[in-house]
């Protein structure tokens, strides 16, 4: 809900706002559990999509929901 007030809040300044998420990403608490971390993303890799949807929000973008892949996750 913040993010969605901060949309329409900021918008009118060019600011752009977004949730992006990082994906399933190979860390110690992950491994602690039973998912399979072979389907998991690697830090460099989470880091680094991250990266490109941060480069690629823009006013058309903001205020929504991303995955890691670029994708539109229900909201």
């Amino acid at each position: 809900m913040a993010m969605r007030i901060w949309h329409a809040q900021l918008r009118e300044s060019g600011i752009h706002v977004g949730i992006m998420a990082p994906g399933a990403v190979v860390t110690d608490m992950l491994a602690s559990t039973s998912f399979d971390l072979d389907t998991a993303l690697t830090k460099s890799e989470s880091v680094g999509a991250l990266i490109g949807l941060i480069d690629a929000l823009d006013a058309e973008r903001s205020g929504r929901y991303f995955r890691y892949d670029g994708s539109e996750a229900p909201w």
